[in-house]
C-alpha cells in the first residue's frame, strides 16, 4: 500500500510538502548526496519519507567524492580560497556565476607553460566543483529552509492551542485591546535566496548522482515549476520552432508560439487532478490517516501507478492523452470523495499534474538534466514525471 515518488532537484522533505502529497504519493523519497552523516536526517515516519542513498562505488564526477573526510577537505578549500580572495570581487563574481577572467601578460604565458599538464589551482582560481560537493553545499540550504519552516509552522500551532486555551475561540468571546496586537503579524521570513542561475547545474549535479541509484526507482517528482519548464524546454529543442504547436483557436504557431496539440510529440502536460491540501496535519496525523484510509487508498494508489505504467508503454497520440485525462480526473474525484468520507476538511487544493515526454525514458530525463543532447527518441510510449504545484486562482 504506497505509490512512492522521487523528488527532484530538492534533497530534503519540507513539512508543507508532505501534507500537499501524502497520504497519496507515499513515502516521498529525497536523494541524500553520500558525503552526508546518515544519522543527521530529519526525523520522519518511514512511511511518509525515505532517503535514496547513491551506492559508493561509483561517486559524482568518478571522483570518489562519496567520503565524509574528502569532503571536508573539499569544504577546507573552499573556505580557504573565501577568505584569501575576501574583499577582491572574486567572491561576489563566483556567485554569480561569472569568473573574470585575468588579462594575458609574458608572465601569466610564462606560467601556463611551466606548468603546462599539471593540475594546479592558481590563487585567483577557485577550487573545482564535483557534482555530489554542489548538492552536499544546496542540501544544506534546502535543510536550513525546512528548520526556518517547521519552526514557523510549531510558533503558529502553539500561538492557536494558546488562544483556544484562554477560551478565545469561544462564541461571544469580546477580545481584548491587548489581543488586537498580534506578534505572530511579522513579516516572512525569506529564506529563498536568488538561486535560479544555480538551477542547471543542480540539476545536472543530482542527475549525476541518481544515475548511481539502482535501476527500480520511484516516479520522478518535481514542485519546482523553473525546474519543469527546463525539462520540456530542453525536451523539445530538438523540434522545429511551431512543429506541432497550436494557438487556443486550434491554428498553427509558426513562431513557436502556442500549446501542444493534442498527441504531439513534444513534451507537454497531458493531464492533471486537483489534490487536496492536507498541510494543516502533522506527519504522525498523515501516518495515522494512511492507516485509516486502508484498502481503498491501496487501490487508488495502485490506479495512478498502472496509468503511468500504462502512457509508458502504449503508443503516444490524441486519443491515449484523453483516456489518460479522463482516468486522471476519475482517480482524483475518487480520492476527494475518500478523504471527505473520513471527514477531512482540506485547507486548500493544489494541482498534480502528469509531464509526459513522447518516445523518452527515464535515462534519457537524466540527460536532459545534465544538458545532454537526445538522439532518435526509442520508447514507444511516453514517460511522465509528476509536476506538483498550487491550482491557479
Amino acid at each position: 500500500m504506497s505509490f512512492p515518488v522521487l523528488l527532484f532537484p530538492d534533497t530534503v522533505a519540507r513539512p508543507s510538502l508532505l501534507g500537499r502529497l501524502t497520504p497519496l504519493c507515499q513515502p516521498l523519497c529525497v536523494l541524500a548526496p553520500p558525503s552526508l552523516d546518515q544519522g543527521g536526517e530529519p526525523a520522519y515516519p518511514a512511511a511518509l519519507v525515505q532517503v535514496a542513498r547513491p551506492t559508493a562505488s561509483t561517486g559524482a564526477d568518478q571522483a570518489a567524492d562519496d567520503q565524509p573526510r574528502r569532503m571536508a577537505g573539499l569544504l577546507r578549500q573552499w573556505e580557504g580560497w573565501a577568505r584569501q580572495h575576501h574583499g577582491s570581487g572574486l567572491l561576489e563574481a563566483v556567485k554569480t556565476g561569472v569568473l573574470p577572467q585575468p588579462p594575458e601578460t609574458v608572465r601569466t604565458v610564462m606560467s601556463e607553460l611551466k606548468n603546462y599538464g599539471q593540475s594546479v589551482v592558481g590563487q585567483e582560481q577557485p577550487p573545482g566543483v564535483a557534482a555530489d560537493l554542489f548538492l552536499h553545499l544546496a542540501h544544506i540550504h534546502d535543510r536550513q529552509a525546512a528548520d526556518i519552516e517547521q519552526a514557523l509552522a510549531q510558533y503558529e500551532n502553539e500561538r492557536r492551542e494558546l488562544a483556544r486555551s484562554m477560551g478565545h475561540d469561544q462564541q461571544g468571546h469580546d477580545p481584548a485591546e491587548f489581543e488586537g496586537l498580534d506578534p505572530a503579524a511579522l513579516p516572512p521570513v525569506d529564506y529563498s535566496q536568488a538561486l535560479d542561475h544555480l538551477l542547471p547545474r543542480r540539476l545536472s549535479a543530482w542527475s549525476v548522482l541518481a544515475d548511481a541509484l539502482e535501476d527500480d526507482q520511484p516516479w520522478l517528482i518535481g514542485a519546482d515549476a523553473q525546474a519543469v519548464q527546463t525539462l520540456i524546454e530542453r525536451a523539445n529543442a530538438r523540434f522545429a520552432p511551431g512543429d506541432g504547436l497550436r494557438s487556443p483557436a486550434g491554428a498553427s504557431a509558426p513562431f513557436g508560439s502556442g500549446v501542444a496539440a493534442a498527441g504531439s510529440a513534444r513534451a507537454q502536460v497531458a493531464a492533471g487532478l486537483d489534490l487536496p491540501d492536507l498541510g494543516q496535519l502533522t506527519p504522525v496525523q498523515l501516518e495515522a490517516l494512511i492507516d485509516k484510509l486502508g484498502p481503498e487508498l491501496a487501490a487508488i494508489q495502485a490506479e495512478l501507478n498502472d496509468l503511468l505504467q500504462w502512457l509508458a508503454s502504449a503508443p503516444w497520440n490524441a486519443q491515449t492523452q484523453a483516456e489518460a485525462a479522463r482516468r486522471l480526473t476519475a482517480l482524483g474525484d475518487h480520492y476527494a470523495a475518500l478523504l471527505a468520507a473520513v471527514g477531512l476538511r482540506p485547507a486548500g487544493v493544489n494541482r498534480l499534474d502528469v509531464v509526459v515526454f513522447p518516445g523518452l525514458g527515464r535515462a534519457d530525463l537524466l540527460k536532459l538534466m545534465r544538458g545532454e543532447t537526445i538522439a532518435e527518441p526509442a520508447a514507444a510510449g511516453a514517460f511522465a514525471l509528476l509536476w506538483l504545484a498550487p491550482a491557479e486562482a
